[in-house]
C-alpha cells in the first residue's frame, strides 16, 4: 500500500500493487523453473484537498484490514510518505497497530538510497524506478481504474530536469500540476522491487 500524504495544496494519494510471481518454463541449462514476477494497480484513490491526518490515517488502515481480511497470511506493507509533516503522522499509524508493517519514506534530492533509521529515497529512483517497470512490462493497471486518467496524466507530464550541478529532479511541467497519485504508486513500487537485504544498512527487509 503506497500512501503519499498531502500538505495544504497537495492531495494525499492512496495505491495498492499486488505482486505476482509465475512460472514460465524450466531452464534449459540450469533445469530449475523460471519465474516472472508482475505487478498490477489494484486500487487508486486521491482524498479531497484538507482531508485531516487523522481522517487519513483511519482510511489507510480500513483499507489495510480489508486486504488483510482477504489473505490473513500475507498482510500488506504500508509505504507512506514521511517526508515534512510525515513524522506525527506516521506516529499515528504506529498507534493503530495495523497488521503487516509500516515502511517510513523521506523523499529526498539526494544520490542514493540510504537506511538510517528510516529510509531516504530520491525522488528521482522513485519515478524512475515506476518509468523502467512501465518499459519492461512488468507494471498493469486497468484503464477503466477510478484515477487510472489522472496517474497517465501525470506521468506523462513529469519530466527531468537537469540542474547546473548535474543533479536530476523530477518534477511536473507546471506547477498546478500534482504528483500524488505517481508517488503513491512509485514508493509501492519501490518496496516490491527492493533487494532482499539493505546494501545501505542493517534493516531485515522482508
Amino acid at each position: 500500500v503506497g500512501v503519499d500524504l498531502g500538505q495544504r495544496q497537495d492531495y494525499t494519494a492512496i495505491t495498492v500493487l499486488d505482486r505476482s510471481v509465475y512460472n514460465i518454463g524450466r531452464d534449459p541449462v540450469w533445469l530449475g523453473m523460471k519465474t516472472e514476477t508482475l505487478y498490477a494497480i489494484r486500487f487508486l484513490r486521491r482524498l479531497p484537498l484538507g482531508t485531516p491526518y487523522t481522517e487519513v490515517v483511519e482510511t489507510v488502515g480500513a483499507l489495510v484490514d480489508q486486504l488483510n481480511s482477504r489473505q490473513p497470511l500475507s498482510p500488506p506493507t504500508v509505504v507512506a510518505d514521511a517526508t515534512g509533516v510525515g513524522a506525527p503522522v506516521m506516529e499515528m499509524f504506529r498507534n493503530m497497530r495495523m497488521p503487516g508493517e509500516l515502511k517510513p519514506v523521506l523523499i529526498t534530492g539526494g544520490e542514493k538510497a540510504v537506511f538510517d533509521g528510516v529510509w531516504k529515497v530520491p525522488k528521482r529512483d522513485l519515478i524512475a524506478g515506476v518509468q523502467l517497470m512501465l518499459e519492461h512490462g512488468e507494471l498493469t493497471m486497468a484503464k477503466n481504474m477510478e484515477y487510472a486518467a489522472e496517474l497517465a496524466k501525470e506521468m506523462v507530464s513529469m519530466r527531468v530536469r537537469v540542474t547546473g550541478s548535474m543533479n536530476e529532479l523530477y518534477t511536473p511541467w507546471r506547477e498546478r500540476d500534482h504528483d500524488d497519485l505517481v508517488l503513491a504508486v512509485a514508493l509501492a513500487c519501490w518496496w516490491a522491487k527492493r533487494p532482499a537485504y539493505s546494501l545501505f544498512g542493517s534493516e531485515r527487509l522482508f
